[in-house]
């Protein structure tokens, strides 16, 4: 038993050692890896992209996992449009790291610069979906299911807008021109009904809401013989607060003969 007990201490203190070259190993690559990262950062912030993207290619070469070396190879890939080459490195950075939302923003923004609207959305809306923190990318969102055409998702995707910001007359008037564009000419009123109600003390927004009544041309026409109230009738019965008595006035009453 003696002789069993040396020999097993011989073994493990063999084994540690070797266990402790590994790991010197180990940290002397990732030594080398950061002082390359360093140098790529000098150079990227220089502007120099081609001597910074070496160093990171050198960086990456000792630190293959690395979400952050991965990361900054795509962004400079990017910058060249090399846009399949940044997609790559941009998937590695994510599969490193996948709680950095910076990673996710830049395969969106490939995407994006890729004519591939779809896949950004995608991304955005899985990076939303995963944190409360990430809301304020919800414009961006709709902007891209706009550049798709896919007015479902981008009206819904500025409700949520309006819930994160609150009742902002860029998203209101974003919205009426989405329903227009769906032939939902009663949403697109409502819409306007609605911000003018939440935002009266801005003349602007009245005037703006009401302007957009007027230029609906033969559409409004076409209410006289439908259950909708006419709109500047609408408003003037619903409202009485001073800017929408001018505009009804100024705005209104004066064309009223070219509506009908």
């Amino acid at each position: 038993m003696f002789f069993i007990s040396i020999a097993l201490g011989v073994n493990d203190g063999y084994s540690q050692q070797r266990l402790t070259k590994k790991e010197r190993k180990r940290q002397d690559r990732e030594a080398k890896a950061d002082r390359l990262f360093i140098e790529g950062q000098k150079f990227l912030m220089l502007e120099e992209y081609e001597k910074a993207y070496f160093y990171f290619g050198k960086a990456l070469e000792y630190k293959p996992e690395s979400g952050a070396i991965n990361f900054k190879i795509a962004e400079i890939l990017a910058r060249a449009n090399e846009n399949d080459e940044a997609l790559k490195y941009g998937q590695k950075a994510v599969e490193a790291d996948p709680d950095n939302k910076y990673y996710h923003l830049l395969i969106a923004e490939v995407y994006n610069k890729q004519q591939k609207p779809e896949q950004a959305a995608e991304v955005l809306n899985s990076l939303m979906e995963n944190s409360d923190d990430n809301q304020q990318y919800i414009l961006e969102l709709a902007s891209l299911y706009l550049a798709s055409r896919d007015f479902d998702n981008a009206l819904d995707a500025l409700d949520r807008a309006e819930e994160y910001y609150g009742i902002v007359p860029q998203i209101t008037f974003q919205k009426q021109k989405i329903y227009l564009q769906k032939n939902d000419l009663e949403s697109a009123i409502m819409e306007g009904l609605n911000l003018v109600e939440q935002i009266r003390d801005i003349p602007n927004t009245c005037l703006h809401s009401l302007k957009f009544f007027l230029t609906m041309g033969k559409r409004i026409r076409r209410w006289r013989s439908s259950s909708i109230p006419c709109p500047h009738i609408r408003i003037s019965q619903t409202f009485n607060w001073p800017c929408i008595r001018f505009i009804r006035v100024k705005v209104i009453q004066k064309p009223r003969k070219n509506i009908y």
